[in-house]
């Protein structure tokens, strides 16, 4: 099957509308099976977006700004979970300082030390 460009960006849209003033919570060690488990790690860091969080083209939705918080854990980061505003899950992704979904300027986590999204994208698949 291929999706049109039409019907990828609306879902991507979809997308973007439930990650409005939704959150990025960054954990260490393994990603759960399912974005509805809860995480056996740490909770490192948790990043509140804007509102539209996302801009959306093409099937693509890409982070508007670079959103930051402080450090709650001293650890090295392995993923982050995509929630809602009220906490539900919507997906984890990979994390790195380049080639993952998300991209910060270290995965090294201290408390009290901004920790800044540099860029995230999600792409519809075709």
């Amino acid at each position: 099957m291929k999706i049109s460009t039409v019907e990828r960006t609306a879902e991507a849209q979809a997308f973007a509308d439930n990650m409005a003033s939704g959150k990025v919570k960054f954990y260490d060690g393994a990603v759960p099976a399912d974005p509805q488990a809860t995480p056996a790690g740490t909770l490192l860091a948790t990043v509140t977006l804007q509102t539209p969080a996302f801009s959306v083209a093409g099937g693509v939705c890409t982070l508007n700004g670079t959103p930051n918080n402080l450090a709650v854990a001293d650890s090295t980061g392995t993923f982050a979970r995509l929630t809602k505003s009220d906490d539900s899950a919507i997906a984890d992704c990979s994390i790195g300082t380049s080639g993952t979904d998300l991209i910060l300027t270290k995965l090294e986590f201290v408390t009290d030390e901004t920790v800044q999204i540099n860029s995230l994208t999600y792409t519809v698949p075709e």
